[in-house]
C-alpha cells in the first residue's frame, strides 16, 4: 500500500488523490484502488495499491509511443485530466509495460489537479480561475504545472466523442459523494462543495471548453464539421 498525507507543497494533496482517484476509477481508467485512511491524532492520508512492489524507480515513458500504442486510453487519460484540471501529467506519473511498445498502462498521482498545491493559484481561487478554460494547457500556465506530456501527440479528435460521452454520463452524486468524503481531510465542507460544482460543470460543458480551445491541441489539424465532437 502507497500512503500519503498533506504536506507543506502539497497542502490539499489528500483531497485532490482521492477525489479524482475515484472519478478516474468510475471511468474505467486504469488508476489503482484507493481509499482515504483516518491516522492517529485526526490526521488523514491518501491509500492506494502499490503497484511498485521492489521499489525500484520506474522509467519515464515516451508519450509519443504511448499514444501511437494506446491512442484510445490516450485520449481517455487527456479528457479525464481536463475534467479535473490537471496541468501536471508528465512522463513519471505513468507506467506502463513497455516503453518502446505499451499494451497496459496505469494512471497515478493527482496531488496537484483540482484544488492544485504546488502552484501561484490554489484552493479555491484556482477551481474559479479555471471554471471554463482547459486546465492543462504548457507548462508555466496560469496555474503552474509541468503541461500536459500527451497534448502534443493527440492528432485526431476521432476518440473524443467516445469520452465525451463517458464524462457527461458521470452522476452528480458521485461528485457530491467523493468530494463530500475529502471534506474531512482538510479541504472542509464549504470546499467540497464547491469542488463537486466544478466538477459537475466540467462534465457537462467539456465539449465547448474543447471547443473554445482548440489552438492548445496543437496536432490536431482535423475537427468534426456538424455538432461539434459529434458529427
Amino acid at each position: 500500500m502507497y500512503v500519503k498525507e498533506n504536506w507543506e507543497g502539497s497542502p490539499y494533496c489528500v483531497a485532490n488523490e482521492y477525489i479524482c482517484g475515484t472519478i478516474g476509477r468510475f471511468l474505467g481508467l486504469p488508476i489503482p484502488p484507493c481509499d482515504v485512511l483516518r491516522l492517529p491524532g485526526k490526521r488523514y492520508a491518501f491509500a492506494a495499491l502499490d503497484f511498485n512492489y521492489d521499489r525500484e524507480r520506474m522509467p519515464p515513458v515516451l508519450p509519443d509511443l504511448v499514444v501511437r500504442h494506446q491512442p484510445l486510453l490516450s485520449t481517455g487519460i487527456l479528457l479525464y485530466d481536463i475534467l479535473i484540471a490537471n496541468n501536471d501529467r508528465h512522463d513519471e506519473n505513468l507506467v506502463t509495460d513497455n516503453v518502446s511498445a505499451p499494451r497496459q498502462i496505469l494512471v497515478f498521482d493527482h496531488d496537484q489537479a483540482l484544488f492544485g498545491g504546488g502552484g501561484p493559484v490554489r484552493g479555491r481561487e484556482r477551481l474559479e480561475t479555471l471554471q471554463g478554460r482547459l486546465g492543462i494547457g504548457v507548462a508555466g500556465g496560469v496555474t503552474g504545472g509541468t503541461g500536459h506530456c500527451l497534448l502534443p501527440y493527440v492528432t485526431t479528435a476521432e476518440h473524443f466523442g467516445f469520452w465525451v460521452d463517458r464524462i457527461r454520463g458521470i452522476p452528480r452524486w458521485l461528485f457530491v459523494d467523493a468530494c463530500g468524503r475529502a471534506a474531512e481531510t482538510g479541504i472542509g465542507k464549504r470546499d467540497a462543495a464547491r469542488a463537486a460544482k466544478f466538477l459537475y460543470y466540467r462534465s457537462r460543458h467539456l465539449e465547448d471548453m474543447i471547443t473554445s480551445e482548440r489552438n492548445s491541441f496543437t496536432s490536431i489539424t482535423t475537427w468534426p464539421k456538424f455538432g461539434g465532437l459529434f458529427p
